[in-house]
């Protein structure tokens, strides 16, 4: 069994970057926009949930009770068999938020963050530096499988223009505004 190490100070820009561009290599990812929906598909470990139909199929009125806790995902990891459970808000109606949810829930497990820290929860027993580390590291993720920094930088001029990174991506007018400033500091 591997020992589990403290969660970063800091997030693992370097290791997010890599495992995000080793995924999109392991299924084969080959165009815009990625498709976060194809890749949990493609993952024999992970399940999709959509709120809505699970609270149809179940009679409980707010399943995970993701709307309580005003959550738009929440990822649930069956102990000791490596398979995850993503249960995603699907009455938000905005398909480019819900990709960057799913793309964000994906980041977490692949990142390791319910398998390789001694604190897995990531809503109870992580101080508050410790949940901003992981959620910054899922953020990252998402942006990078979303938007690969490593393809984009091949279109001459896109990294001045949200808009383009919008509907090439298609991230929210949030996500390309963030990712053009990120790639504008990022050695492209």
């Amino acid at each position: 069994m591997r020992r589990k190490r403290k969660i970063p100070e800091k997030p693992r820009y370097v290791t997010i970057t890599r495992k995000a561009y080793q995924l999109l290599a392991e299924l084969e990812v080959s165009r815009f926009p990625v498709d976060p929906f194809e890749i949990i598909e493609n993952l024999d470990s992970l399940y999709l949930e959509a709120w809505s139909e699970l609270r149809d199929a179940t009679g409980v009125s707010d399943p995970f009770g993701l709307k309580a806790r005003k959550l738009d995902a929440e990822t649930n990891v069956k102990r000791g068999t490596g398979e995850y459970l993503i249960v995603y808000d699907d009455t938000i109606g905005y398909l480019p938020r819900i990709r960057f949810t799913l793309a964000h829930e994906i980041g977490h497990i692949i990142m390791g963050h319910f398998t390789e820290f001694e604190k897995t929860s990531l809503r109870e027993g992580l101080t508050h530096a410790e949940k901003m580390v992981v959620e910054r590291e899922a953020d990252a993720f998402a942006a990078e499988l979303l938007a690969p920094r490593t393809i984009l930088r091949r279109f001459p001029g896109m990294k001045n223009d949200p808009a383009w990174l919008k509907q090439t991506c298609f991230l929210s007018e949030q996500a390309a505004d963030i990712r053009t400033q990120e790639l504008k500091r990022v050695d492209f």
